[in-house]
């Protein structure tokens, strides 16, 4: 069964950081942007149901 959706935790990111080590500047981090498409994913929901940060 699956669970609730949750952000992704340290361990988590630590695997998949690299992929994204571009050193461009951003408004948000690489991680925040993530949790939000893997919570969309999860969630069906739409984009503009996140909230705003």
């Amino acid at each position: 069964m699956v669970t609730q959706w949750t952000e992704l935790t340290d361990s988590q990111w630590e695997v998949i950081e690299n992929i994204f080590a571009d050193q461009k500047m951003r408004v948000h981090s690489v991680r925040t942007i993530l949790d939000a498409i893997l919570w969309i994913v999860r969630t069906g929901s739409h984009w503009r149901n996140l909230d705003r940060l």
